[in-house]
């Protein structure tokens, strides 16, 4: 276990990256004080010109500052997401009879250059060294901060919150410690949640984790909590880390009934009639596939119109039939005028209207959001190890929309943007975006230039820009079978492409989709064909209205799952909810349901889950 005294370093998103390390005391543990013209050139995202200039340096000092010199140089690179060129410059450097601290520093300069190759493996093989004994503070954070990167990489849930735990000390007070903080306590209900599903399971039917039991796992995560608990929390988060600790006490799960009286207060008729109607059929779907133990619920059903105070009305004539639990409405503007109100019956409202803390009390909002969406592409471009983007979004209201909370995340998690273009949605050629994009144009008029000085025909590839490594795409499908070909035909088609499920129409079609290969898209298990908790209902619906909306297929699975979470939400809502559901992984957070989004990519016109 690598320990050293608290230092304060700097954090972007609970990844560390070594070259933003770099400024500290002329120490073989730390490179020197950055020289005025490197800084220059970083700021002008000029990374090879920085490392050239170290390199200079280096030819004239002697040793250990010419080891100095070296590395900065490969830090440099680093920062320009340059990783062949850095570990090509690493593997030249000659550290014989240099301090300890020198070794140190290209072992954590040779793991970020794993990582940004997407070797993680290796990365922790070559951090594996430095387990044995204690780091100077700095060090000890960057490889923390590496490992926490590698094992988020992996997927280890369990290992990525152990580093955070360990990185916490080394984190500066502020934003960047409160981030990585929420981070594990959010990790820590995930684990938590994860085991007592395990529990609950019928025997056999627990997966072993790392060879061990479900005991070992909790024997395991126990201790996880316990060193967690040591650090200096706040009352707000030692109160989560007890509700933890509570819920690790429960043997299992108790089964949940559902309230014996639900309302639907829905849009039946006017402009938002078909949306309700696609909720209201997979609410109903949902009520007839569930078996009900004890008691079948009553099912109420209101039609709200498109006009707030119909909407007002419909919920008090719920209230007065006797409803226990009341699922809508589904306008954003209908719960914006409900929330306004004390509700008397706990409800579930289908769309993201008020914060939770300005909402009344029983009020729970849950929804398919396409803001959560972009934000949850910029969260896995990062966990990809994507550095810089390219922001391609129609010109309108929700293009802008999606734009905005794609970049407030995206800058959050410390990622770069290299240009944001918008593009016509009603047209159907986009070159001009994209070129504009590319710096294409550019390229064609320095070919022009060239072949007017020298008064010959010169045969010329255009050379598109080379400082993007990935592109999100804000379309509907129509524009998105159209985007994805341009992008490929302007030299893009080396460049991972990432979407919202707003590009899938939701019905799997390989003959309309082909144009689509290549495309990353988040979307859930009801269009993605991932495990549902009934795997029989998409039939089921299809079967009982043949002429089923596909542009609402989705609506369906909302409604299905709010019907699921009415026996959570009626009964204890005071749980830790984790729910696998048709639109995504469930979780609750002051009063708001969030959902986890699941991967994949288009292969032979198809969405396939991506690994």
């Amino acid at each position: 276990m690598v320990k050293a005294a608290p230092a304060t370093v700097l954090f972007f998103f609970g990844i560390l990256s070594i070259s933003g390390l770099a400024g500290c005391a002329a120490t073989a543990e730390q490179p020197r004080e950055v020289p005025a013209q490197v800084k220059a050139l970083e700021q002008q995202d000029k990374y090879r010109e920085a490392a050239i200039y170290y390199q200079r340096l280096a030819q004239d000092a002697k040793p250990p500052l010419r080891q100095d010199y070296q590395l900065n140089a490969v830090a440099s690179l680093l920062k320009g997401n340059h990783a062949r060129d850095a570990k090509t410059n690493l593997e030249q450097i000659d550290l014989g009879g240099a301090d300890p601290g020198f070794l140190i520093r290209k072992k954590l300069l040779a793991a970020e250059i794993a990582l940004q190759q997407r070797e993680v493996k290796a990365a922790l093989a070559e951090l594996e060294p430095l387990e044995k004994d204690p780091l100077p503070a700095g060090q000890a954070g960057q490889f923390h901060g590496l490992r926490l990167k590698a094992y988020t990489q992996l997927n280890d849930l369990y290992s990525s919150t152990r580093e955070r735990i360990a990185l916490d000390q080394y984190l500066e007070a502020g934003e960047p410690r409160q981030q990585n903080r929420a981070a594990v306590l959010d990790q820590l209900a995930r684990l938590t949640d994860n085991l007592l599903l395990l529990f609950q399971a019928p025997p056999g039917k627990s997966p072993a984790t790392q060879g061990m039991d479900k005991n070992q796992q909790l024997s395991r995560l126990t201790s996880l909590i316990e060193d967690w608990r040591r650090h200096d929390l706040t009352e707000a988060e030692l109160a989560r880390v007890q509700a933890l600790d509570a819920r690790l006490n429960e043997p299992q799960f108790a089964v949940l009934p559902l309230p014996d009286h639900i309302a639907l207060i829905l849009p039946l008729s006017g402009r938002y009639a078909a949306a309700g109607e696609a909720v209201r059929d997979g609410i109903i779907a949902a009520h007839y596939s569930t078996r009900h133990e004890d008691v079948t619920p009553v099912l109420g059903i209101y039609d709200t119109g498109s006009d707030n105070e119909q909407t007002r009305r419909a919920y008090q004539q719920a209230v007065e039939a006797g409803a226990k639990f009341i699922i809508g409405p589904l306008e954003k503007e209908a719960v914006a005028s409900l929330a306004g109100n004390e509700l008397p019956v706990t409800t579930l409202a289908l769309n993201y209207a008020v914060p939770a803390e300005g909402g009344p009390r029983g009020l729970f909002q849950f929804g398919l959001s396409p803001e959560d969406e972009a934000q949850q592409v910029a969260e896995r471009a990062w966990n990809d190890g994507r550095l810089r983007a390219l922001v391609l979004v129609p010109d309108n209201d929700w293009g802008s929309r999606i734009s905005a909370t794609f970049l407030q995340r995206w800058a959050a998690l410390g990622g770069e943007i290299a240009a944001i273009e918008t593009y016509d949605a009603n047209k159907s050629d986009f070159s001009g975006a994209i070129r504009h994009a590319f710096n294409l144009d550019q390229s064609r008029q320095r070919h022009k230039q060239l072949g007017n000085v020298l008064g010959e025909k010169i045969e010329f590839t255009p050379r598109r820009r080379q400082d993007i490594d990935f592109i999100f795409v804000a379309a509907l499908p129509r524009q998105a079978r159209l985007l994805q070909p341009q992008l490929k035909f302007h030299y893009a088609g080396d460049l991972p492409v990432y979407s919202t499920s707003h590009a899938f129409s939701g019905d799997k079609n390989a003959q309309l989709d082909q144009d689509m290969d290549g495309m990353i898209i988040g979307d859930m298990p009801w269009t993605l064909g991932g495990k549902l908790p009934d795997n029989t209902l998409p039939d089921k619906i299809r079967q009982q209205w043949p002429n089923v909306n596909i542009n609402y297929w989705r609506l369906y699975a909302l409604g299905a799952d709010a019907y699921a979470l009415s026996a959570y939400l009626g009964n204890a809502p005071n749980r830790v909810l984790s729910y696998s559901g048709n639109t995504g992984r469930l979780s609750l957070s002051n009063n708001l349901i969030q959902r986890q989004l699941g991967w994949a990519i288009f292969k032979g016109g198809i969405p396939r889950p991506r690994e």
